[in-house]
């Protein structure tokens, strides 16, 4: 395909595609000034906080927890898994969807064929543009968007 004609059918299938649709404005008007916008003085000093506050909760308990991590907002770690020698199993395993499902034994699992695969088997048939052929396009729709505009104190819309 040359890169004229691309071009065309690309243009074509926008102009086709574009369905211009009135979206709800709304305009939320804050009494405080803007806040600062972060530098990267202020995100160092931050980020430096925070290694700090982890730090001192390490030697306070003994617990190493990541960025974004703090006992004050209710996080709790996870306790590690203890070394196991082997696995148990402790309930059969499931192959098929739905109320079609099989439990097998751990060791009859493997054996197990899945019928009913979402994938196609065999050659399926495309168009020129690697869709299904005798497929149904997507329904064009739209659902409602609400566009919010934050003005703080001394802006102006």
């Amino acid at each position: 395909m040359l890169e004229r004609e691309r071009k065309e059918l690309v243009k074509k299938n926008t102009n086709l595609n574009c369905m211009p649709t009135p979206h709800k404005r709304q305009v939320e008007r804050k009494p405080i000034a803007r806040p600062p916008s972060p530098t990267a003085a202020l995100q160092t000093k931050a980020a430096a906080d925070g290694r700090r506050k982890r730090k001192a909760h390490l030697l306070e308990t003994g617990v190493e927890l990541g960025p974004g991590e703090s006992p004050s907002s209710g996080f709790v770690p996870k306790e590690p898994t203890p070394p196991k020698r082997g696995v148990r199993w402790g309930a059969p395993l499931e192959s098929g969807n739905g109320s079609d499902a099989e439990t097998h034994s751990p060791t009859q699992a493997r054996l197990a064929r899945i019928d009913g695969s979402r994938l196609a088997k065999g050659p399926v048939a495309l168009d020129k543009f690697g869709n299904l052929e005798g497929a149904s396009p997507p329904k064009a729709g739209t659902s409602p968007v609400v566009i919010k505009k934050v003005l703080y104190k001394g802006e102006k819309a």
